[in-house]
């Protein structure tokens, strides 16, 4: 299902992320989101939902890649526009080169994306892809996310950041 939604800021001002989301992340966090609110799902003392991880190495969700997630300068700045680097590998630990990557971020429980436009800008060494453009310009969870489609197998992954000032 794809899914679209638009943010208006308090302040009278207005931005849009529009996303064809066929991994079905912005639908699940819309759902997270609103389980939240009705108290179905519980927040540790960070702010993420029970049993969600922040780590930033993982096997994609149906085990096919390897991913790490890193800022290209660590560490990530607050409310700065910068560079994220996604390593995808093989399980065994082999970089996958020429990948299509589909990058998705926001904030979950507010149900916003970014308020630039990140993007996929390119293979910086094999297995090594850059994401330009991302700005945390809120403190609280944010959630990056890939579909990854290599070597004729496409599989899924997301991740977990605590950001502070």
């Amino acid at each position: 299902m794809a899914a679209a939604f638009v943010v208006v800021l308090s302040c009278g001002l207005a931005w849009a992320q529009v996303a064809e989301d066929e991994f079905g992340f912005l639908e699940r966090w819309e759902v997270l989101s609103e389980e939240v609110r009705l108290g179905q799902q519980k927040l540790t003392d960070l702010g993420l939902p029970l049993g969600y991880d922040t780590e930033v190495s993982k096997a994609s969700e149906a085990g096919l890649f390897r991913v790490s997630v890193s800022p290209q300068k660590a560490p990530a700045p607050f409310n700065e526009i910068h560079t994220w680097l996604i390593r995808i590998e093989t399980p065994s630990g082999a970089p996958v080169s020429g990948a299509r990557v589909k990058f998705y971020g926001g904030m979950p429980l507010h149900n916003h994306g970014f308020p630039t436009d990140p993007r996929i800008t390119g293979e910086v060494e094999p297995g090594t892809y850059a994401v330009e453009g991302i700005k945390f310009s809120m403190t609280g969870w944010w959630a990056l996310a890939m579909g990854i489609t290599a070597e004729e197998k496409t599989d899924k992954v997301s991740f977990n950041l605590l950001v502070e000032p």
